[in-house]
């Protein structure tokens, strides 16, 4: 079987796999991995390799900068379950016996912090700095 993907853009070109490469103690460069490309020419690209097609179908600018326009698309059946159904199957089985969660122990209440208070009018500031400024410009007098 043949599939055909047609693009917008006529020379697109996309990393199904990137390549990795590293290079050697003596400054060889190295291609571990060369990678899968997929380059449009003309527009258009041609696969008969269903896990290529597969894999273009999956691709994030699938029905954005490419689609589709000859072979049949492949069925879910070929793909593994969605991320959705995956995280509902798991909430609905529940969490396992050595994940059930505790509640939590009260936390006891943090001691506030220090308020100073003018003698005079009552007045309440964070820090000494304050308090003195405070009475400064408030208790010239005093």
């Amino acid at each position: 079987m043949s599939w055909t993907f047609k693009s917008r853009h006529k020379n697109l070109r996309i990393w199904l796999r990137v390549p990795t490469e590293h290079y050697s103690t003596q400054g060889k460069l190295i291609v571990d991995d060369p990678g899968v490309p997929v380059e449009f020419h003309g527009g258009y690209y041609e696969t008969d390799d269903p896990k290529i097609a597969e894999a273009l179908q999956k691709h994030h600018l699938f029905g954005v900068a490419f689609e589709l326009v000859d072979g049949t698309p492949v069925t879910d059946e070929y793909f593994k379950g969605s991320s959705l159904d995956t995280m509902l199957q798991a909430v609905a089985k529940g969490p396992r016996k050595d994940e059930v969660l505790l509640p939590k122990e009260e936390e006891e209440e943090k001691p506030k912090k220090r308020t100073y208070r003018c003698k005079e009018c009552g007045a309440e500031f964070p820090s000494v700095y304050h308090l003195t400024k405070h009475k400064r410009e408030a208790h010239p007098e005093s």
